[in-house]
């Protein structure tokens, strides 16, 4: 891929506009910040992408190429011409009744993952893709390490999800969702503000890297 503009940024992911030059055709390819750390974990991130990207709902963007390259994990999505809730965004945010249309569509993407078991790990403006029509469609479901599935419940040790039991591997995924949801609500605050809530830096990061 040929990588033209840095889209936006977070602690966990990163999206970079680019040109598949084989066919021409404008993707968004979506990243995690860090490497795995082995050939384990890589083959485990990129089973996780895989399986979400098996879900078929019209707010989940759907990739077009998963892979790694250098040891880079990324998702690809076609570009399709669409705006980023990001890049809409201005000094007084949105109407609210746009801002609220823009986020109970990510809200129905983000339910429907949920209840197949999985989330979202990063949810910002620069992975909401939101075309002419007004269909909003998430970005990144599972892109971001450590996403779920990765951390024992109520400390910071870090475990490969096959070693965690079934009662602990509920109750992470169910922390993950409702840190995806409260994610949401900071992303809705930006969108009718134009303005960070509590000062979070990631949900502002697609404009700074502009």
């Amino acid at each position: 891929f040929e990588l033209r503009e840095l889209i936006g940024r977070s602690q966990r992911t990163m999206a970079w506009l680019a040109c598949d030059p084989r066919v021409g055709q404008e993707l968004v390819i979506v990243m995690p910040r860090e490497q795995p750390l082995d050939p384990d974990a890589a083959a485990n991130w990129e089973h996780r992408a895989r399986k979400a990207a098996r879900l078929d709902h019209p707010n989940l963007a759907h990739p077009v190429e998963i892979g790694l390259q250098e040891r880079w994990p990324f998702v690809a999505y076609d570009a399709d011409g669409a705006q980023t809730l990001g890049s809409r965004i201005g000094s007084d945010g949105l109407p609210a009744r746009d801002a609220a249309d823009m986020t109970a569509q990510v809200a129905r993407g983000l339910a429907f993952a949920h209840e197949a078991g999985m989330v979202h790990g990063d949810v910002q403006p620069y992975l909401v893709r939101v075309a002419d029509n007004g269909v909003v469609r998430l970005m990144g479901l599972e892109v971001a390490l450590g996403a779920a599935g990765d951390l024992l419940p109520g400390t910071d040790t870090a475990a490969p999800a096959d070693a965690l039991t079934e009662a602990e591997r509920r109750r992470v995924q169910r922390a993950a969702a409702r840190r995806d949801v409260l994610t949401l609500g900071f992303v809705l605050h930006l969108a009718l503000s134009g303005q960070a809530a509590l000062d979070v830096v990631q949900v502002r990061a697609d404009r700074a890297a502009a």
